[in-house]
C-alpha cells in the first residue's frame, strides 16, 4: 500500500473534484449530453446522423408498441 505523506489532507478529493471525468469516475450521460459533446468538438454530420438515427428508431419502436397494445 502506497501512503502519501507529502500532500496535504484533503488534497486528492479536491483534485477529484477538479476533474470529475478523471481517475476512473463514473460518469453518466444521456444521448442528448453525447450528441452535444460531439457538436462541441465539431462533428456536426456525425451527431446529426446519429440524432436522426435516434429518432427514427424511436418512432419505430413507438409504432410497434402502440400496434400490439392493441
Amino acid at each position: 500500500m502506497i501512503i502519501d505523506n507529502e500532500s496535504e489532507p484533503g488534497s486528492w478529493e479536491r483534485e477529484l473534484k477538479k476533474m470529475p471525468w478523471g481517475y476512473g469516475q463514473s460518469q453518466t450521460t444521456t444521448v442528448q449530453k453525447a450528441l452535444e459533446d460531439l457538436r462541441f468538438y465539431n462533428f456536426l454530420k456525425q451527431a446529426d446522423t446519429l440524432e436522426q438515427e435516434i429518432l427514427t428508431l424511436r418512432r419505430e419502436l413507438e409504432y410497434l408498441r402502440n400496434k400490439d397494445g392493441r
